[in-house]
């Protein structure tokens, strides 16, 4: 199978594998080979993508340097590229399971974060001096090393993935024991997600739970078919059973050797994001979990107090221009203060260039600014209509109360038409979850500007969770480069 077919063929192999676990025929597959998961394909991409950036690294310092004089410096950049690559891709979503639904999308994707990484590492090292001036050569030939090894080994993956898929080894096949109408529900929640690779081998019923429904069989019948049959695990549907038929069933699936999983009930389906956690030994899933914590919590931290820093230093000349022109332009101080709802729904003080007279000045936000309004100043018109009066937020942002991507924080009083918004949205106050940031998924989507109906509040809260939700370093410097190409200015910021 060439490659053109293998990419293409790879969705449907799994499809219709998926398809006959719908229809619980999946009796063809009595002996074959162990299976495979994704999981495990994705995963074995790691070492071998660090390995393929370090070899690429000195195939081309082979290709463009005659002597070793210079290796140890571009030893040091091989390995950082090699890490940085594994963090671009993980962000990306290059080690994910969904590649092999989108795999044209994701080969694209490779080259791109490739590219990214090389042209970030080699500027790095002609700052820090370690990449001298006859590094351009290495730095084109391990680009073009590194895609002729990144790409075609994805390639290799994505045939390999649907050669198994065709002999039925990709993914896991179970058998489902239970009650049978969330049987059914996970076995097309099993058919409606291919990429997870599982197939559903039959449903089954103790004795007097089989009513009308037509099952493959009972707990004998089940037991038969994992003694003669290559079924990786069994997974219990909520059973209606005293607690000495529940010890009794699970004596009967301990004696073959298969794995058995318990599902919770029809709270599953409200869950397929959960973790499993244990408390003193007890498993307990992870129903909601805390945004930014841990490794992504840090990464964003570094993320406000560099980025931040250096966006502050680069933009001072235009803020001390702005100070001027509001000193020269009306009465009043440079800055506007306002107190906003920040992280956790604490108050904080956002720092804003001041665009209103200082005697008209709205502190509590309780009228939504109009367009011509009378309030704003001539410079204050033009600071609004360019978004500005906010550059001054990258105090808060080095201050620690902001970040630089995130939900904007809204005045005290902020109203949709008639209603607070906490009022207009229930899931409102959740967007304060994370800091709030100066620039947001909402912002970059259109969503900003007065809000005169429930809908427009709506809307942006719903971009804010979505962020909250989806969150990764790419999706923050996304958002940063399109608020600086194309989200400075807004029709409706006024």
């Amino acid at each position: 199978m060439d490659h053109q077919r293998a990419l293409s063929s790879l969705s449907e192999f799994s499809l219709r594998r998926n398809g006959n676990a719908a229809g619980l025929g999946d009796r063809g597959l009595r002996t074959r080979k162990g299976s495979v998961s994704l999981r495990f394909l994705c995963r074995s991409l790691i070492p071998l993508d660090a390995l393929l950036v370090a070899v690429a690294a000195v195939a081309a310092y082979e290709a463009a340097f005659s002597s070793d004089a210079a290796f140890p410096r571009y030893a040091v950049l091989a390995a950082f590229g090699a890490l940085l690559t594994l963090n671009f891709f993980v962000l990306g979503g290059l080690y994910s399971r969904r590649i092999f639904d989108r795999p044209y999308a994701a080969l694209a994707k490779t080259a791109g974060l490739w590219t990214a990484v090389v042209v970030l590492i080699v500027g790095a090292g002609q700052v820090a001096g370690i990449a001298g001036p006859s590094s351009r050569f290495w730095a084109f030939a391990w680009l073009g090393f590194g895609l002729g090894g990144l790409v075609p080994l994805r390639f290799a993956v994505f045939a390999l993935a649907a050669r198994w898929a065709a002999q039925g080894r990709l993914g896991k096949r179970v058998a489902i024991l239970g009650d049978p109408g969330l049987a059914r529900r996970l076995a097309q929640h099993f058919a409606k997600n291919p990429s997870e690779g599982v197939h559903v081998a039959g449903i089954f019923s103790v004795e007097s739970d089989k009513g009308s429904m037509p099952l493959d069989g009972d707990l004998d019948v089940l037991v038969a078919r994992l003694r003669s049959e290559s079924i990786d695990a069994v997974i219990l549907a909520p059973l209606n059973r005293s607690e000495a038929e529940l010890r009794d069933i699970y004596r009967r699936l301990s004696e073959v050797p298969v794995n058995v999983w318990l599902c919770p009930g029809g709270t599953a389906f409200s869950l397929v994001d959960a973790d499993t956690s244990y408390f003193a030994g007890i498993p307990a899933f992870n129903v909601m979990k805390r945004p930014l914590e841990g490794p992504g919590a840090m990464v964003k931290e570094v993320e406000d107090r560099v980025l931040g820093l250096l966006i502050t230093l680069l933009i001072s000349p235009l803020l001390l221009g702005i100070a001027l022109c509001i000193k020269l332009d009306s009465k009043g101080p440079v800055f506007f203060r306002q107190k906003r709802r920040g992280y956790n729904n604490e108050i904080i003080e956002v720092f804003k260039f001041r665009t209103m007279y200082h005697e008209k000045t709205d502190y509590d936000g309780d009228r939504l600014t109009q367009r011509n309004d009378p309030r704003v100043t001539r410079f204050g018109a033009v600071l609004r209509r360019w978004s500005l009066d906010e550059l001054p937020q990258f105090l808060n942002v080095l201050r620690g109360d902001m970040s630089i991507v995130g939900p904007r924080p809204h005045a005290l009083n902020s109203k949709a038409g008639s209603q607070y918004y906490q009022d207009a949205v229930p899931l409102y106050d959740a967007r304060h979850r994370v800091k709030p940031g100066i620039t947001g998924l909402a912002q970059i989507r259109g969503w900003r500007g007065p809000t005169e109906t429930v809908r427009q509040i709506r809307m942006r809260v719903e971009h804010d969770l979505y962020y909250i939700d989806h969150w990764s370093l790419w999706l923050d410097l996304k958002i940063i480069f399109l608020t600086a190409f194309k989200g400075l200015r807004s029709e409706n910021a006024f």
